[in-house]
C-alpha cells in the first residue's frame, strides 16, 4: 500500500474474511465416443486389465492341470476320463469360477483338489471380493481437459483469466517456477488474456472451454450461483496461499479501534460470520457429484491370485503321491498274478 495511505488508515487485528485463490477449469464435456475397441475398456471394469490377462491364463492352467491330473493319475474311471477332454476341462473350470456344477467330478484326489481350490476361488471372487468393491471403489470422477500449468502453457489454445488488480500477479513475476513466470507474462503482453471483473458476466466467462481461471471459486458462487458447479480446479496446483481481509478505519481512534477489535473477535469465535457466508452464499459442496470406480490394480489382487498357483502345487505334491502309490499297487497286483501262473 502506498505510504500516503497508511498515514491516515490503520487495519484492524481480526480479519474479517479469508480466501484461497485457486486455478479452475471447465469440466471435460461428454462428447460422443467414437468406435473403436478402446470404448469397451469399461466392460472390464472394476478389474484392472493385468487382472483379466491372470485370470484368463489361470483358467487355461487350472483346465491343463485338470486334464494332466485326469489322464495320468490312473484313479479315474473309463467314463469320467473318456468325458475328460481338454474343452471339457477348460469348461469346468470356467464353470468353477462362475460358480456352476459340473456333469461329473473326478475320482482320483489329485483332481479333487485342484476342483476344491477352483471352488475355493469362486467363493472369493463371487462373495467376499465382489461384496467390497461396491464401498471400496466409488469414488468421485471428473475429467480435465488439462491438469497442470505445464499442459496449460504447451496449449495454444488456452487462455488466462484473472483480475487485473490481483494481489498474486506480482507473486507471479518473482516465482522460481518458470510457468508462473509465463502467466504474468503473458498477463503483461495481454496474450490469450481475459481480465475478470466481479461481475455475473464476467464470470460466467469463467465456464467457458479452454479457460483457465484464478479466483475464489466462493466469489463465483456469490455471482453466478449452480452455474460455477461447471468448474473444477485444476489436478496439479502451485503452491496455494490464504489471503486475509481486513476491515480499515480512520487512524488514531485507539480506542474505537479496541473495541471493534473486541467485538471482532467475539463474532469470529462464536462462527457468526460463517454462518452469514453459508446462508448467502451457496457453497461448492451442494454440487451433485459424479461417481464413477477405479480399476482394481494388479498388485491389490495379488494375493488373490497367489490361491491358484498354491492349489496347482499341493494338486502335483498329491500327484506324486498317487504316481508312487500307483505303481506299487501295480507291482503287488502284477507279482501275485505271476505267483498263481507258476502255481498253475
Amino acid at each position: 500500500m502506498r505510504k500516503d495511505r497508511l498515514e491516515v488508515i490503520d487495519y484492524l487485528d481480526v480479519p474479517v474474511e479469508q480466501s484461497t485463490d485457486r486455478f479452475y477449469i471447465s469440466k471435460k464435456t461428454g462428447d460422443v465416443p467414437s468406435f473403436t475397441v478402446n470404448m469397451f475398456n469399461s466392460l472390464l471394469k472394476p478389474l484392472d486389465r493385468n487382472v483379466w490377462w491372470v485370470l484368463l491364463a489361470t483358467l487355461f492352467v487350472l483346465s491343463l492341470a485338470l486334464k494332466g491330473t485326469a489322464s495320468l493319475s490312473g484313479g479315474e474311471n473309463r467314463q469320467t476320463l473318456k468325458g475328460m477332454t481338454w474343452a471339457t476341462c477348460l469348461l469346468n473350470t470356467v464353470m468353477a469360477t462362475a460358480g456352476q456344477g459340473w456333469t461329473s467330478t473326478p475320482s482320483s484326489l489329485s483332481g479333487r483338489i485342484l476342483t476344491i481350490f477352483m471352488w475355493f476361488l469362486c467363493i472369493i471372487i463371487s462373495n467376499s471380493y465382489t461384496a467390497t468393491l461396491t464401498s471400496h471403489l466409488t469414488v468421485a470422477v471428473v475429467d480435465r481437459p488439462i491438469s497442470s500449468l505445464k499442459e496449460f502453457s504447451e496449449s495454444s489454445d488456452w487462455s488466462l483469466m484473472v483480475s487485473p488488480d490481483h494481489i498474486h500477479l506480482n507473486d507471479w513475476k518473482r516465482s522460481k517456477d518458470g510457468y508462473e513466470r509465463a502467466l504474468y507474462q503473458r498477463f503483461i503482453n495481454k496474450d490469450r488474456f481475459i481480465p475478470f471483473y466481479r461481475t455475473k458476466e464476467s464470470a460466467m466467462e469463467c465456464a467457458r472451454p479452454k479457460i483457465m481461471t484464478y479466483v475464489n471459486i466462493d466469489r463465483l458462487f456469490s455471482l453466478i450461483g449452480p452455474e460455477a458447479c461447471h468448474l473444477v480446479s485444476l489436478y496439479k496446483q502451485p503452491k496455494e496461499a490464504t489471503q486475509f481481509n481486513y476491515m480499515v478505519m480512520t487512524k488514531g481512534k485507539e480506542n474505537l479501534r479496541r473495541s471493534i477489535n473486541h467485538v471482532m473477535r467475539k463474532v469470529s469465535e462464536a462462527g457468526i460470520i460463517e454462518t452469514l457466508k453459508r446462508r448467502w452464499i451457496k457453497r461448492p459442496e451442494t454440487c451433485a457429484s459424479p461417481l464413477g470406480v477405479r480399476p482394481v490394480s494388479f498388485a491389490n489382487s495379488f494375493a488373490l491370485l497367489m490361491i491358484v498357483p498354491l492349489g496347482i502345487a499341493s494338486s502335483v505334491v498329491i500327484f506324486g503321491l498317487e504316481l508312487v502309490l500307483v505303481r506299487r499297487v501295480k507291482r503287488k497286483i502284477l507279482k501275485s498274478c505271476s505267483h498263481l501262473f507258476h502255481k498253475i
